[in-house]
């Protein structure tokens, strides 16, 4: 327990983004890259959501990626009627079959700013100014921008508590690392760089051939302390609609513990000695308690005390004040989630 004690200690201290003084009277062009496969149900409002957006000098870079369905001609019909809107298609070809990371880097090469903010169709910016904000980001000497993500569902499930509980978790340990110059994640659906970063690093080539944790990974090859930066919450937000099933929300969990083995040695360690950890202290909670009730009840207390206190801004400024009534209840959630993601990729690799 003293373990995770000083974990939360850490988030204290280091997980409060920090603010971006340095505003620009004088707007920069700005492309946003949209990643597109099978998307035909969220397209259309997605696609409006950006035409809204209040930033004036922006290039709209919609990838198709080779979808089945009516996504293409959606995005089509917004071109023919909207000149800042451009598409990139991507068909399969032999050598990158399916490949996402190529996908994307067909869009880099396609956008006209040397500013870029990917994004995905299956997020909605959380206000009208998203993009001036990741745009007057740029004005700092910082050129790549990791943004926020908030989860929303539709049902208040226990399921969807617990999504939410685990990203503001996800949130608390990105921002303590960027803060301590080691930048490891990023979300999908909000995340901008300048074209000269990603060229820089040859793009996604150096981990082209692992199917997903795009720019993670590139964070490894291409961030530090000097030109990586994460936005204030909630300035810089999108909203993801996590209506999922357990099976998809396991097999979530299960996709970060692969790439999280491709990090670089220190944030590997952080992940991996931070869920077991976790795992250990509810494993050996009953024989606690039965050896001296008292004295673990007090660590306990503690223990959820200094969770409280590490994650109450980030509940505040997510407006999520109901996860603080559940907290222990998701975080011993969250240690059985650990638990069976480390048993799943022990079996895995004992099977090959």
């Amino acid at each position: 327990m003293s373990i995770q004690y000083l974990y939360y200690l850490f988030f204290i201290l280091l997980g409060k983004t920090k603010p971006n003084t340095k505003n620009t009277t004088r707007e920069s062009g700005i492309s946003i890259l949209v990643y597109v496969k099978n998307k035909e149900n969220v397209l259309h409002e997605f696609i409006t959501s950006l035409l809204e957006q209040t930033y004036e000098h922006k290039e709209i870079v919609l990838v198709n990626h080779c979808s089945t369905d009516n996504s293409l001609s959606i995005m089509e019909a917004f071109s023919e009627k909207y000149k800042t809107i451009k598409i990139v298609n991507v068909a399969n070809n032999e050598t990158f079959w399916n490949n996402k990371k190529y996908a994307l880097t067909l869009g880099v090469k396609a956008a006209t700013y040397d500013c870029i903010l990917f994004t995905e169709s299956t997020v909605i910016p959380a206000t009208k100014e998203w993009i001036a904000t990741v745009a007057n980001s740029f004005a700092t000497t910082k050129t790549i921008l990791i943004g926020n993500e908030k989860i929303i569902t539709t049902k208040n499930s226990l399921l969807g508590i617990l999504s939410k509980f685990t990203n503001i978790l996800t949130t608390a340990q990105m921002i303590s690392f960027v803060n301590i110059g080691i930048p490891y994640k990023a979300f999908k659906g909000n995340f901008a760089m300048h074209k000269e970063d990603f060229f820089r690093v040859n793009g996604f080539i150096s981990h082209l051939k692992i199917n997903n944790g795009e720019f993670d990974l590139f964070l490894q090859d291409a961030a530090n302390s000097r030109n990586t930066t994460m936005s204030p919450v909630p300035k810089n937000t999108v909203y993801r609609n996590s209506t999922i099933s357990l099976k998809k929300y396991l097999s979530l969990q299960k996709e970060d513990i692969k790439i999280i083995k491709e990090y670089k040695k220190l944030p590997k360690t952080f992940l991996r000695l931070f869920r077991f950890s976790k795992i250990i202290v509810y494993l050996t909670l009953p024989l606690l308690f039965f050896l001296n009730l008292k004295y673990s009840l007090g660590f306990l207390l503690v223990y959820y005390l200094l969770q409280y206190a590490a994650l109450f801004s980030l509940i505040k400024v997510f407006k999520e004040k109901k996860l603080l009534i559940f907290l222990p209840i998701l975080d011993c959630l969250y240690a059985m989630v650990c638990l069976y993601t480390f048993m799943s990729t022990l079996a895995s690799s004992v099977k090959n």
